[in-house]
């Protein structure tokens, strides 16, 4: 039943897509989030700023999160979805570019750290609505179950990508986030749910 119930799941198209695009984000995600301390300490080597730049990712979420998902559930979801890979690849594609060229600074860091986060506040909710419009009740829970494996399993592979990275060549880290948001950009576009126009 279990084996059946997941074959069943991921038959839905536009489901895979979600989820693929979910899958690269978030491996994005977790990349970036080492990649901007590690790169704040570089410049700095400020353990104040560096807190300070960890801050600048929470604390939009927390403050976005209040209303974001109330604004998600009254608008489409695919497009807060699609406005926020776009926005958030864009704005790390700019970081990797100052980082390339040796001027990033550290404040530059951190308003990069608040709009990319003010975003995902967005992006999250959007994610869910769209679940729900996808799946069918009977297999939300199966849903639900690999988004969690999924997070698991980012959570395990993100950080070594990410020292890899970073000891390869810091603005690379950079590089890697603003494609998965691109990727998963382009994925989320392919979605043909009638109730995410």
């Amino acid at each position: 039943e279990n084996k059946d119930s997941y074959k069943e799941l991921l038959s839905i198209k536009d489901y895979r897509f979600l989820i693929l695009g979910q899958l690269i984000s978030m491996l994005g995600d977790g990349v970036y989030t080492l990649a901007l301390i590690w790169t704040m300490k570089v410049l700095t080597g400020s353990a104040v700023l560096m807190s300070i730049v960890l801050a600048a990712e929470i604390i939009p979420l927390i403050f976005f999160g209040i209303f974001a998902g109330v604004l998600v559930d009254r608008g489409n979801p695919k497009k807060y979805m699609l406005i926020a890979d776009l926005m958030r690849g864009f704005v790390i594609l700019t970081v990797f570019v100052l980082l390339l060229v040796g001027q990033l600074s550290p404040w530059m860091l951190i308003v990069s750290a608040i709009v990319t986060s003010s975003f995902d506040a967005f992006f999250s909710p959007a994610k869910t609505v769209s679940i729900r419009a996808i799946v069918p009740d009977h297999l939300m829970t199966r849903a639900q179950s690999l988004s969690a494996t999924i997070q698991t399993v980012v959570g395990l592979v993100a950080p070594a990508i990410a020292a890899l990275l970073l000891a390869l060549h810091l603005p690379t880290a950079f590089l890697f986030n603003a494609i998965t948001f691109f990727l998963s950009y382009t994925l989320i576009s392919f979605i043909r749910q009638t109730s995410l126009p």
